[in-house]
């Protein structure tokens, strides 16, 4: 595993990322989510849908990828996800230009 750190200067702090199952979701608060509705059942959770969510029903643009913040039950998730594979690679790619609450990759 990797260690992230978050923030700048003195106000920095160490991250450790942390492969987690839908199972072992309930201890975190916060969650980055990769993988759309149709791969990934705590995305599609997230995102209100049921799993597997695949194509229009995911409601992710075709050829496109969301980067968005969700909350739900006072939890947050960063969710990175694509139409497809390659889309949410490059979505991920984008992680540093995304503004607001949500972010459509084309």
């Amino acid at each position: 595993l990797a260690k992230v750190t978050v923030g700048t200067g003195e106000s920095a702090s160490a991250v450790e990322p942390v492969l987690v199952t839908e199972s072992g979701a309930s201890g975190y608060s916060n969650l980055i989510l990769v993988g759309g509705p149709c791969v990934n059942s705590l995305t599609a959770e997230y995102m209100g849908l049921s799993y597997p969510s695949c194509g229009t029903k995911s409601t992710i643009p075709e050829n496109k990828a969301v980067i968005k913040m969700v909350e739900k039950a006072g939890k947050m998730a960063l969710i990175v996800a694509g139409w497809e594979q390659a889309d949410t690679l490059k979505a991920a790619g984008k992680l540093g230009d995304a503004t607001g609450t949500s972010y459509i990759v084309e």
